[in-house]
């Protein structure tokens, strides 16, 4: 499961595991939809292409729905969570640029602790991307 994933991908035994854990938390429906968008992704190569497809764009629509209704608590927590998910498992293919400029933009009220998880996880980013053909950095 994707939650237990990210879960264990964003422990670090440091002073943000609590904030990384409480955005989690906090959307976890978000973290559902993205797990039935990676689902639907792995469908997308199999026999099952056009349906897949057709429900992997309703799932995003659905995402990008639920994105643009949070409040900047919830919002703040999406941002968090969407970049905790982007590449965690070394792949390309799940990177949320698109949901997550405009999040960050509109939504108010970063707290240092969550402005520090953008930046450590940005950095870390940018150092994996360094290496690989990770394109988001």
């Amino acid at each position: 499961m994707l939650y237990d994933a990210l879960v264990a991908e964003s422990c670090r035994n440091d002073s943000l595991d609590d904030v990384r854990s409480a955005a989690l938390d906090r959307v976890r429906w978000l973290v559902d939809l993205l797990e039935r968008q990676r689902t639907e992704f792995r469908r997308y190569m199999g026999h099952e292409y056009r349906r897949s497809r057709a429900t992997g764009a309703a799932t995003q629509a659905e995402i990008d729905g639920r994105l643009a209704a949070c409040a900047d608590e919830e919002g703040r927590a999406a941002v968090l969570c969407l970049m905790l998910a982007a590449c965690f498992d070394n792949t390309s293919f799940w990177e949320y640029d698109s949901e997550i400029e405009p999040l960050i933009s509109r939504v108010r009220g970063w707290t240092p602790d969550e402005v520090a998880v953008m930046l450590t996880r940005a950095t870390e980013h940018a150092r994996r991307c360094a290496t690989s053909t990770c394109s988001w950095a």
